[in-house]
């Protein structure tokens, strides 16, 4: 499924803002994310490979997903999640 490139650039935007701010959660992100493609849990489920059930509980904070689960929601809007040394 292809969404407008202006829709990804700004849902990124959100989220690269909002995660500076602490102030988005998973669950949020993963729904806000299937709700930009307009995808209802069970086809959002297929698109990235898991279960309904896995969408479900992502949504609902019940699971907390992979990394691996986490770069392919996010690779759909030009995002990925990395591990680096703190600064000191």
């Amino acid at each position: 499924m292809k969404t407008k490139k202006t829709d990804t650039k700004k849902i990124r935007l959100e989220i690269l803002q909002r995660a500076e701010e602490n102030s988005m959660d998973l669950p949020e992100l993963c729904y806000l994310i299937r709700q930009m493609l307009g995808m209802s849990q069970a086809d959002f489920a297929k698109f990235i490979g898991v279960s309904n059930k896995t969408i479900n509980e992502l949504e609902t904070g019940k699971k907390i997903p992979s990394i691996k689960i986490l770069n392919t929601i996010l690779k759909i809007v030009g995002l990925e999640i990395g591990i680096r040394p703190l600064r000191s």
